[in-house]
């Protein structure tokens, strides 16, 4: 039997990290809906619509362009930081690559602004708007060099505070913008979030990890080289991801108009509420500890394991509870125009639960350099969620193919990484895992029929099914961390106590 429990030190350092970022992140997310409800407010859900396919459009052609150099900068660094010239050797060799490669991509999305207008939007009106997506690529690869210092160094505190700072800036000056601009100045609040960003960054970056020792500019390079080839699988899985997301978008535009697409990005935003904190906790925390246990099978499993336990505690109680009551959900942070995608809300979600140990074991595939086995799964998870999508939405089988594609994807991500790290690795998932994984989603599922049968019957039973879960969740948390931050709570202490 695999070990699934690390040492007390390293759940508490995983712990602390989930916490310290997680928080942040749901901060941020929270924020963020607040734009989107005023953004649904004030342009209603062709505004929301426009504003998710600007956004994804730009983080899609910012993956691409940026070759993975952040992602592959934050382990150069890492690996560094205890010599001052290597370390002033990679933060360089990021900061200008990243300044070169946003360059290409400024006149590049200029001369293919009709055709990008074309192909997303359908309308060669826009086609100015995605001619200034070049600079928030820009902008948006600038940013990522400094937040990748921060990440590589340690400093989690400042990075969670560059999250949080910047996205309610932006959704202040942004709410501006739209008073004045209405959906013309939609594309000016996609360009402000990482020209923030970056600002905030250099500030950040400046007042933490300063660096004293001049870099070897003949060594550039070198360090190009290496980052590219460490980090090359990682952007292409990632750019394959968000470009089918911005897939799916656009023939959801195509099929069933703006609005709609609107609705999609409200219950993608959600959606980002209950797993994307993980993806930036696992980055920061997971992924080194990761790599510097890869040659320990034993130990790696028992990471992995432990990460993917972690990840389904935290998210499952909060998925559960936004799937119950998605019907009240939605209407409530956004408007009553969105209520019609509650029922794909609720099994987008449940597809969720699949999506958060697919993820770990995906971690351990790029921990490994294993480039063609981590693109092959992301590659034909995401062609099956296209190629479902776009099916049925062409037979007119409506937004329920949004949800049918999902669970596709995740279900075939987490077989194929799965096989593949049991093939390369002997990875195995423990009992635990399963067990909790299967538990969240009929819990799910259960609701989501309830609320089909009797529309409105699940809400309460979705709450009470969420608080008995986080308080199943809390006591685990509590036995992983040896009794540290959850078990802080007087119920869990008394329960520590009675075992004994």
């Amino acid at each position: 039997m695999q070990n699934e429990t690390p040492s007390g030190s390293a759940s508490r350092a995983a712990l602390r990290a989930l916490t310290i970022i997680g928080s942040a992140s749901v901060l941020r997310i929270l924020i963020g809906i607040v734009r989107l409800k005023i953004i649904a407010a004030l342009l209603g859900p062709t505004g929301v619509g426009l504003f998710g396919l600007f956004t994804n459009l730009q983080g899609t052609v910012a993956s691409v362009a940026g070759l993975g150099l952040n992602f592959g900068g934050v382990r150069q660094m890492a690996l560094a930081k205890d010599d001052p010239l290597r370390l002033s050797n990679a933060r360089t060799a990021l900061f200008i690559g990243n300044l070169l490669l946003g360059l290409i991509a400024v006149p590049a999305a200029f001369f293919a602004r009709e055709w990008l207008a074309e192909l997303i939007f359908q309308n060669p009106g826009r086609a100015w708007e995605c001619g200034l997506i070049g600079i928030g690529v820009l902008l948006a690869l600038m940013a990522g060099s400094q937040a990748a210092v921060l990440q590589a160094l340690g400093f989690i505190k400042p990075l969670a505070w560059l999250s949080v700072i910047e996205i309610t800036l932006a959704t202040g000056i942004g709410t501006l913008i739209l008073l004045e601009w209405r959906l013309g100045g939609v594309i000016a609040l996609v360009l402000l979030t990482p020209a923030l960003n970056f600002l905030i960054g250099l500030v950040l970056v400046a007042r933490n990890a300063a660096v004293d020792v001049a870099p070897r500019w003949a060594a550039l390079p070198g360090q190009w080289r290496e980052t590219v080839s460490i980090s090359l699988a990682h952007m292409a899985g990632t750019s394959v991801a968000l470009l089918t997301v911005t897939f799916v978008l656009a023939v959801t535009g195509y099929y069933r108009g703006t609005a709609d697409v609107g609705r999609l990005q409200a219950v993608l935003s959600i959606s980002g509420l209950s797993t994307s904190f993980l993806i930036a906790a696992m980055q920061t925390d997971y992924y080194p500890r990761l790599v510097k246990s890869a040659a320990n099978v034993a130990e790696t499993n028992a990471l992995v394991n432990a990460q993917a336990r972690l990840g389904l505690l935290v998210s499952g109680p909060l998925l559960i509870g936004l799937a119950g009551t998605a019907e009240w959900i939605l209407p409530l942070l956004f408007s009553a125009e969105f209520a019609p995608v509650a029922t794909l809300m609720g099994w987008w979600l449940m597809s969720d639960i699949l999506l958060i140990p697919a993820r770990v074991v995906g971690f351990l595939m790029v921990a490994h350099q294993n480039s063609k086995a981590y693109f092959t799964t992301q590659f034909l998870a995401n062609l099956a969620f296209a190629l479902v999508v776009s099916g049925l939405l062409g037979l007119e089988f409506g937004l329920a193919s949004l949800a049918i594609g999902k669970i596709a994807m995740t279900a075939i991500l987490l077989a194929l990484a799965t096989g593949l790290a049991r093939r390369h690795h002997g990875f195995r998932w423990s009992g635990r895992v399963v067990t909790l994984a299967v538990l969240f989603m009929a819990i799910i599922a259960a609701l989501r029929i309830l609320a089909v049968l009797w529309p409105g019957a699940a809400i309460v039973p979705g709450v009470l099914a969420a608080v008995l879960c986080g308080v199943y969740s809390l006591r685990c948390l509590s036995r992983m961390a040896d009794g540290g931050i959850a078990a802080r709570l007087g119920f869990l202490r008394m329960g520590r106590r009675t075992r004994k």
